[in-house]
C-alpha cells in the first residue's frame, strides 16, 4: 500500500529539491471525451530570484495509448517571480470515435537560463541556472466512463486493536480500465469524520492487500476522489474492536 503514495511523494520531493519550485500534483487523470479534461497545476518558486521553465507535451512510450496530440497547455513558458507561483493549465479532448480506455502523455519541464548582470569584479552577463536535468512527468487520461463507484472498493475491511493504535486491513481493488487518485475518510459512530488518509493513485486493474495504522475506532470508510473530493463509495467495517 505504501508504494502507491511513495512513488508520487518521492517524485515531488526530487523535483522540489533539485529545482527551484514546488509542484502541487503530478497527476492528470481526467475524462477527455466529454469536455471535462481540464486541470490546473501550481508551480511555486521557493527562492528570492525569478525562474523560467519551458513546458512541452511529448509522446508517451506506448504509441497505441498515446494522447499527446490531444493535449494543450498554457502558458508554454512559465515565468515565475521571486517567492511567487504560476498556474499551468492543461486541457485534453479526444477525437470523436476514440475507443474507451486509459491513455497517457508526458510533460517535459526544461529550465531556461535567465541572463543577469554580474555584480562580481569581472562584470558581465551570466545566467542564474546551470541545471541540466530535465524532469519528465507521465500523466494519464481516459475515454468513456470507468464507473469508479462500482469498480473501486476496499474488500474485507477489518479493524484490529494493537497496543497504541488500530490497524485497518483489507484488499484495495480497482477493476476499472483507468486509474484514480483516492483518499479514505474514516466515519465514526456519530456519523462524523474522525480522521482520514490520502492513498494516492490507484492504477487500473489493481489489487493489493493494505495494512494501515490509524488512531481512531470507526465503523465506515468513505472512499473519495482526491482531486474533486467527490464520494466514490462507502465501505462498512466488517469486524472491529
Amino acid at each position: 500500500m505504501k508504494k502507491i503514495t511513495m512513488i508520487i511523494t518521492i517524485f515531488i520531493l526530487i523535483v522540489s529539491n533539485i529545482f527551484c519550485f514546488d509542484i502541487n500534483t503530478t497527476l492528470f487523470d481526467k475524462r477527455v471525451d466529454n469536455g471535462d479534461g481540464y486541470k490546473e497545476i501550481v508551480f511555486k518558486n521557493k527562492y528570492p530570484e525569478s525562474i523560467r521553465y519551458k513546458v512541452k507535451v511529448i509522446k508517451s512510450d506506448d504509441n497505441k495509448k498515446d494522447m499527446s496530440s490531444w493535449v494543450e497547455i498554457s502558458p508554454a513558458v512559465l515565468n515565475i517571480g521571486p517567492l511567487s507561483e504560476r498556474v499551468l493549465k492543461i486541457f485534453a479532448k479526444s477525437p470523436n470515435g476514440t475507443k474507451e480506455g486509459e491513455y497517457s502523455f508526458k510533460l517535459q519541464i526544461e529550465p531556461i537560463v535567465i541572463p543577469t548582470i554580474s555584480k562580481v569584479k569581472e562584470a558581465g552577463v551570466k545566467g542564474n541556472s546551470s541545471i541540466s536535468f530535465v524532469p519528465i512527468i507521465e500523466m494519464f487520461g481516459y475515454v468513456g466512463n470507468p464507473n469508479f463507484e462500482k469498480n473501486i472498493n476496499l474488500e474485507n475491511a477489518n479493524l484490529k486493536k494493537s497496543e497504541k493504535e488500530y490497524i485497518l486491513t483489507g484488499t484495495l481493488v480497482n477493476n476499472a480500465y483507468a486509474g484514480k487518485n483516492i483518499g479514505f475518510s474514516f466515519i465514526g459512530d456519530n456519523n462524523f469524520i474522525v480522521s482520514g488518509k490520502w492513498i494516492g493513485r490507484v492504477k487500473p486493474n489493481f489489487r493489493e492487500e493494505v495494512n494501515i495504522k490509524v488512531k481512531d475506532n470507526f465503523r465506515e470508510i468513505l472512499i473519495y476522489d482526491a482531486d474533486t473530493n467527490k464520494e466514490i463509495r462507502r465501505v462498512p467495517i466488517i469486524k472491529r474492536p
